[in-house]
């Protein structure tokens, strides 16, 4: 274990793009082991950073904030993505994409290099937060509540930058880092002569075609959940309008004479009507809430499992002509979480078909509801026809029109959307299939024979 820390530099460490890196660590955050990237990058030899605690790495300028939101979700047995600034044996930085989770008995995380615009914000708002911890550092505030008070800040931080939860915020950057990388990168794997080991790496292929093509649908997910809430607002606001115009409504048949009778009638149940539409958008609200998040963590669950299974094909190959103990136990920590994330992919999924059928229910009832005030609108039309003195009237009718079409517009999105994420096949059975093929071909390695670069 190093016996004194460095000095930090404006140098960045070589960490390629293409590069993938992890570590295992105790349940106290000490370090277990790690590929041969994670220990080349940290400038400390394994000997050094094995047995030490993981903040060996830690950059000053990470604010503890972000580490209190990453020890609170693991010790509640849940996965976080963050970006992570760390620091290097000379003092060097370098930035990594974390997607960290729990293991049997301890944490595994695996890391890549950012390659998105976010970054360049995330620096930003890290700065502020840790500056603002600083400030409070130095009132004598212990280390812990500053960290508190750092995720507090940091979480309002992300909500003037658009993102209203942390969940929401790692939701969108993990897909979008592995989409850009990916982008950059292309499909670059090594291949081999078929011995034991490379039966397991091939096993791993096809693990991760099963997760290309679930990941693959990250983007649809992440589409409809934008359609949904954007949608949902604008007929939140519809409804507003068109109560409104009914209200008005009401008082301009007031004002007319005997003749315009029956258009009071009207735009009183235009107004029952409209108050329908509020309280269901009401419901529609209540529905998409956790719909969304539904969608969400099923983007985030698929995006950590894709990132595990690169890691551990990659690792694999690395690991190629070396002894076989020690890469079959790292990946049976890689396999692990990929098993349990099998799992919450499975769950994760039936909660988006569920919420989704509670979604439909209500996009029904406001398609329902839109259809009854389009017949009051064209009853409303006919009787002003007849009635003199009722311009106002029918600039309301006007009105109304317009809404009602845009409303139709986007209920009709709505139901797309809707439409989309129930027609969603994952299938898990084949990733799970894929995961123990994994493991009968690593748990008969005995040895690991080279693979060709």
């Amino acid at each position: 274990m190093p016996s004194s820390r460095a000095t930090p530099t404006n140098r960045e460490a070589p960490f390629a793009l293409d590069e993938l890196f992890f570590s295992t660590t105790d349940t106290g955050g000490r370090i277990r082991g790690g590929n041969d990237v994670f220990v080349r990058v940290s400038g400390y030899s394994r000997d050094e950073i094995i047995g030490s605690a993981h903040n060996i790495v830690r950059h000053p300028d990470m604010p503890r904030g972000t580490f209190h939101l990453l020890w609170e979700r693991l010790k509640a047995d849940r996965p976080i993505a963050a970006y992570v600034k760390n620091m290097t044996a000379d003092g060097c930085f370098y930035w990594v994409m974390s997607a960290a989770e729990p293991t049997r008995d301890g944490f595994l995380s695996v890391r890549l290099k950012p390659s998105t615009e976010t970054l360049d914000t995330v620096v930003a708002l890290y700065a502020e937060v840790r500056a603002y911890e600083q400030e409070l550092e130095e009132q004598g505030m212990p280390n812990r509540e500053v960290a508190a008070a750092g995720a507090e800040k940091l979480l309002a931080l992300l909500a003037e930058a658009g993102y209203e939860s942390y969940d929401a915020f790692e939701q969108f950057i993990l897909p979008a880092e592995i989409v850009s990388r990916e982008s950059q990168l292309g499909r670059q794997r090594s291949t081999g002569s078929m011995g034991s080991h490379d039966r397991a790496i091939a096993a791993l292929d096809r693990t991760t075609e099963c997760l290309d093509d679930l990941f693959r649908q990250v983007g649809e997910l992440q589409e409809s959940s934008r359609v949904l809430g954007a949608s949902a607002g604008t007929v939140r606001r519809l409804a507003e309008d068109v109560r409104l115009n009914a209200v008005n409504g009401l008082v301009a048949a007031a004002r007319l004479s005997a003749d315009g009778a029956t258009l009071s009638i009207v735009a009183d149940r235009m107004t029952h009507a409209a108050h329908d539409i509020s309280q269901l958008v009401g419901r529609l609200d209540e529905s998409l809430r956790p719909a969304i998040s539904a969608l969400g963590a099923l983007a985030l669950r698929i995006s950590i499992a894709k990132a595990q299974v690169d890691m551990a094909r990659a690792f694999a190959v690395d690991q190629a002509g070396q002894a076989a103990d020690s890469s079959v136990a790292a990946l049976g920590d890689l396999l692990y979480c990929v098993d349990q994330g099998a799992g919450d992919i499975a769950r994760s999924s039936a909660d988006v078909q569920h919420h989704i059928a509670g979604v439909s229910g209500v996009v029904d009832d406001v398609h329902a509801t839109l259809e009854a005030l389009g017949a009051l609108h064209m009853c409303g039309r006919i009787e002003v026809a007849g009635v003199r003195d009722a311009a106002g009237f029918r600039v309301l009718l006007d009105d109304v029109k317009v809404q009602l079409d845009e409303g139709a517009q986007q209920v009709t999105s709505l139901r797309d959307a809707v439409d989309r994420c129930s027609r969603q096949d994952y299938n898990v059975a084949e990733l799970v299939a894929c995961v123990s093929g994994v493991r009968e071909c690593i748990d008969g390695c005995e040895s690991v024979e080279p693979v060709a670069a």
